[in-house]
């Protein structure tokens, strides 16, 4: 025997529920819904910084990647959110999450930002205006 039903729009990820004038009956194994990326926060940083990226439908998630890189180690908080590190290499771009439900991609850029500029000397170290200051140092290239 079998029932049919019909997926509405707006469907989350859990298990089905069967109701009947006997009685209800829920499945042991979770229903999927196609993921969607809402948003992220923060929207920029430096490897090593923690994104969590909002969404519905991301419960069950088997792959993330930023800008095509793959990113091990993701956290699924619930069905609305992951976490993950920023991680040494990436480079800008879309978040992507698969789902047993479903891929889904940001709409919006995360962009990571290089090293912090670090000032290690400055030459010369006085002057009026119109002077030259030539500053030396490292990550200075965005300059």
């Amino acid at each position: 025997m079998q029932a049919e039903a019909t997926v509405p729009a707006g469907v989350q990820t859990d298990t089905l529920k069967l109701v009947t004038t006997n009685g209800i009956a829920v499945s042991t194994i979770p229903f999927y819904g196609t993921p969607r990326v809402d948003s992220f926060s923060p929207t920029t940083g430096r490897p090593g910084t923690q994104v969590l990226v909002t969404g519905i439908n991301l419960k069950g998630a088997t792959g993330l990647t930023l800008a095509g890189l793959a990113i091990t180690g993701f956290e699924v908080v619930d069905n609305r959110q992951i976490r993950f590190e920023i991680p040494a290499g990436a480079s800008s771009g879309t978040v992507r999450i698969t789902t047993p439900g479903g891929s889904a991609t940001s709409e919006t850029t995360f962009v990571v930002r290089g090293p912090e500029p670090t000032l290690t000397n400055l030459s010369p170290s006085e002057g009026g205006p119109g002077t030259t200051v030539t500053l030396l140092g490292s990550n200075l290239a965005a300059v």
